[in-house]
């Protein structure tokens, strides 16, 4: 008897910082364990987007461009770590403005049955700004969020 796994989609989002790459391993297991697929998510927010016209005044708007490339090449490295391990996997970039509603639309949008993100268990304003973010993803998902703290992991 073949039992339907209950998260079929695992959404990873991913803000580029070595803290919400240590949730990896536990998405990792959760997929193996259900047969599930893991989406890597980053919310592209280049601070030059802001300055494009100067930049291309400037002659370097191709720094988006290698700042884009670097991100999905920084993403691709993961999936194909997830894929060695036989885990379905894949990358996505999303272009835009709030990151929390990017997240949530994509989620929505694409069927994912759980999310899991770090908390970067700092103090301060870094924990009231990703705090703040994961907080916000969970009021809006209707979906299950897991936060994983990972400096307060036993390892």
């Amino acid at each position: 008897m073949t039992r339907q796994s209950r998260y079929r989609k695992i959404a990873v989002p991913l803000d580029g910082s070595g803290w919400a790459q240590r949730v990896i391993p536990d998405a990792r297991d959760i997929a193996r364990m259900n047969g599930s697929e893991i989406i890597l998510v980053h919310v592209f927010r280049s601070a030059a987007r802001e300055y494009v016209d100067q930049l291309a005044l400037a002659g370097q708007e191709g720094q988006i461009d290698a700042e884009r490339a670097e991100i999905e090449q920084h993403l691709n490295g993961i999936k194909r770590e997830l894929e060695m391990e036989q885990i379905k996997a894949r990358a996505v970039i999303l272009e835009g403005g709030g990151v929390v509603e990017a997240i949530c639309d994509f989620c929505q949008q694409e069927g994912v049955d759980l999310i899991i993100m770090s908390t970067h268990g700092h103090t301060g304003l870094r924990q009231l700004l990703f705090g703040s973010v994961a907080r916000k993803l969970m009021e809006c998902s209707p979906i299950p969020v897991m936060l994983i703290q990972p400096d307060k992991q036993s390892g």
